[in-house]
């Protein structure tokens, strides 16, 4: 008797081999070349497609077929039509293209359902894009909670200014990004939805897209968490309103609720940074901290400015002094960290498979070349004489601008490496010697995560994203800093993907959690709070989830698959390139009219489409493992 297969067999989005499988990985000889396996319930119209190889074994099947769904691996027999009949497959056959199963029930999973509600706690894009998630599982009971008076998430709404810009792309940074079917937007509402969306652009963004997705009425604004304690198999979450300096309100009552799951969303953008630097009483100009929209530009026109620090803040603030007309910036800093390029952004975010180091390095090169930097030498950066490989190290993330640079080439902005010793009268004196004239000084220095999170959460440990171990309380982690041979993207949009899945995997399916809990890097308390981590702890994470959950590996993969898709979808490299070589040709009129450069020849964009393709080339050589001169 044939096999009936049903019209449309879905895809599990599983392919292998996969990390850790026996059979013709441990030696035997084996063909790579990928093909795809059918799988029939027995005696039933259920059926779903692998990805495998020609060589992938029986016994490489069982296995992944047993930890999909909770059996174990003898249980599961594997059959194949031969002839009128249907023989039984041994343990190191090479599985045919369809196969008949014994030993499962059903191929679909039976979801945790909870008696009391689903908490999700913050209302920025992750947030967001986590309740969109839990909808499309068919979750309704769920309660959002959020220290603001509106969505948008503390980063956005506090830590930015009304200048701030996103600095990577909008291809990657929208509510409806994990929706492999829905398109980029270029517009929300009546208003664009451009390139490099502005802070006003990006709130109205996620706000508009909540309302469509019916969030509002799921979401408790002006409240945060005062503890929340595991109380008989469900939550006691207790609350108390608040304004949005995260003060006690004395409008309202707060409250307790149970709830059985909960997403967290916290941010680490909470706090300024805060120094202070002797003589500050005897400055007599402008002083200020660059974040939670506290400086006024306006002060700053026609003024020869300092900034002290080199983060991602810093460059954001090179661009909106610029725009603002200075009459000189000086950057000075201690240690001069790597920044992004408009161009790298892109090609990061453009590539299937992250972006070796060696290669980003040569792509910021075309643009720190006109500045007179050799990035090679940069003190973030670890290689060898040949230039061989590389890894960037360094305590903050690529600032994203093309304005530091052309800044830089007219002598508009120049970078000290120094530290400030003390303050005089509009002066500013370094521990090298140098008196930086000045008369406005603003500090650079970036934000910190608040210890409150921890607390409020009963945070002791995170066992990868979970709180304590708990496959019921995910955390979105914070990480600090770059320190990577690869990157595949310069954006916190991508991640969000694939850390939505993980959240409301173990919503569905908490019993997973026992196949990889041991397995998990653990984060305490120390520096920064526990759910803040280093840039290295993503990786063994998703390591350790990918190789031992399937389901959860394939839902993982197809989130990180939409990165380069969604980027070039909105951002096609020939559109891309000549919104960049615009800019920097408006900049350069800019600084032309108001008379803010010399008459030193105006450059060029440092970037080329035949560059382009160039870097991209040197990508897939690195990956096929062929040599690539870098000098």
């Amino acid at each position: 008797m044939a096999i009936q297969l049903p019209e449309h067999v879905p895809h599990s989005g599983i392919y292998l081999p996969m990390k850790d499988q026996s059979g013709h990985l441990k030696g035997m000889n084996f063909s790579d070349t990928d093909r795809t396996c059918t799988i029939v319930l027995d005696g039933s119209k259920e059926a779903l497609s692998l990805g495998v190889k020609t060589s992938t074994t029986v016994a490489e099947l069982q296995d992944i077929l047993a930890s999909m769904f909770q059996r174990y691996p003898t249980d599961i027999i594997l059959k194949t039509k031969q002839g009128a009949y249907q023989r039984i497959l041994r343990a190191r056959d090479e599985v045919p293209s369809v196969v008949t199963v014994q030993g499962i029930t059903t191929f679909g999973r039976k979801v945790r359902q909870y008696d009391h509600p689903i908490f999700i706690l913050g209302a920025g894009l992750g947030a967001i894009q986590t309740m969109v998630d839990m909808q499309m599982r068919g979750r309704t009971d769920m309660i959002c909670m959020e220290a603001h008076a509106d969505f948008g998430g503390h980063s956005w709404i506090k830590a930015a200014n009304k200048f701030t810009k996103l600095q990577t792309e909008r291809g990657t940074y929208h509510v409806d990004y994990c929706q492999t079917w829905k398109p980029v937007p270029f517009k929300v509402g009546e208003l664009d939805y451009k390139t490099w969306p502005s802070r006003d652009a990006l709130l109205y963004m996620m706000r508009e897209n909540a309302r469509e997705h019916g969030l509002y009425e799921h979401t408790m604004f002006n409240n945060q968490v005062e503890k929340m304690t595991p109380k008989g198999g469900a939550y006691a979450v207790q609350y108390v309103p608040t304004d949005e300096l995260w003060n006690y309100s004395e409008e309202g009552d707060g409250g307790m609720m149970l709830v059985s799951f909960m997403s967290a969303w916290p941010g680490f953008l909470h706090l300024p940074n805060m120094l202070e630097f002797p003589g500050e009483d005897e400055f007599g100009g402008y002083m200020e901290y660059s974040s939670f929209d506290k400086v006024d530009y306006a002060l700053c026109t026609d003024k020869i400015c300092a900034l002290y620090g080199h983060g991602a803040f810093t460059i954001e603030n090179v661009r909106t002094l610029c725009e603002h007309r200075c009459a000189k910036c000086y950057v000075i800093c201690r240690t001069r960290n790597l920044s992004g390029t408009k161009m790298a952004s892109w090609l990061v975010g453009s590539q299937p498979v992250p972006v070796p180091a060696s290669v980003l390095l040569d792509a910021f090169s075309k643009m720190y070349n006109l500045v007179g930097f050799d990035v090679w030498t940069a003190h973030a950066v670890h290689t060898d004489a040949k230039r061989s490989f590389a890894q960037i190290t360094q305590k903050t993330i690529f600032g994203v601008t093309d304005i530091y640079f052309l800044a830089g080439y007219y002598d508009l902005m120049t970078c000290i490496v120094d530290e400030v010793k003390r303050v005089t009268h509009q002066c500013i004196h370094t521990k090298k010697g140098k008196k930086v004239k000045t008369e406005v000084f603003i500090k650079a220095i970036g934000t910190k995560p608040s210890f409150k999170i921890d607390k409020q959460l009963g945070i002791k440990e995170v066992v990868g994203a979970w709180i304590n171990g708990d496959p019921l309380r995910f955390c979105q982690l914070g990480a600090k800093g770059v320190q990577a041979k690869n990157f595949g993207s310069f954006s916190v949009g991508p991640g969000f993907a694939p850390s939505v899945q993980m959240s409301n995997w173990f919503l569905d399916y908490p019993d997973d959690w026992w196949l990889v809990h041991d397995k998990l890097p653990k984060n305490k308390a120390g520096e920064w709070p526990a759910y803040v981590t280093q840039a290295t702890f993503g990786l063994p994470m998703g390591m350790a989830l990918g190789g031992n959950i399937p389901g959860l590996a394939a839902k993982m993969g197809e989130a990180d698959a939409l990165k380069a898709r969604k980027q070039w979808e909105s951002h096609p490299l020939e559109v891309y390139f000549k919104e960049c070589e615009d800019e920097w040709n408006n900049y350069i009129r800019f600084f032309r009219k108001h008379n803010m450069v010399d008459d030193r020849p105006d450059p060029v964009y440092p970037y080329t489409m035949d560059t382009m393709w160039e870097l991209i080339e040197k990508c897939n050589k690195v990956q096929r493992g062929e040599p690539v001169n870098f000098f």
